[in-house]
């Protein structure tokens, strides 16, 4: 990933996991939380993708309002 940093020709980084970013009734939810969102939040990715739900919902934060500790 830190080759992406100067690469012009990527627009968005996105990426997808089976389960929702926060939802703390799933036993890898601390494990995202604690492990997954850090290297996203430096990488600065664009967007985040879930199909555990089977609904469609959208949320969009600036980093700095995104909880850093959220466990």
């Amino acid at each position: 990933m830190n080759e992406w940093k100067n690469d012009e020709k990527i627009i968005w980084k996105a990426t997808a996991l089976h389960h929702p970013m926060w939802a703390k009734w799933y036993p890898d939810f601390a494990n995202i939380v604690s492990n997954y969102l850090p290297l996203l939040q430096e990488h600065k990715f664009d967007l985040y993708l879930n199909g555990h739900e089977h609904v469609i919902s959208y949320a969009h934060y600036a980093y700095n309002l995104v909880p850093r500790d959220s466990v």
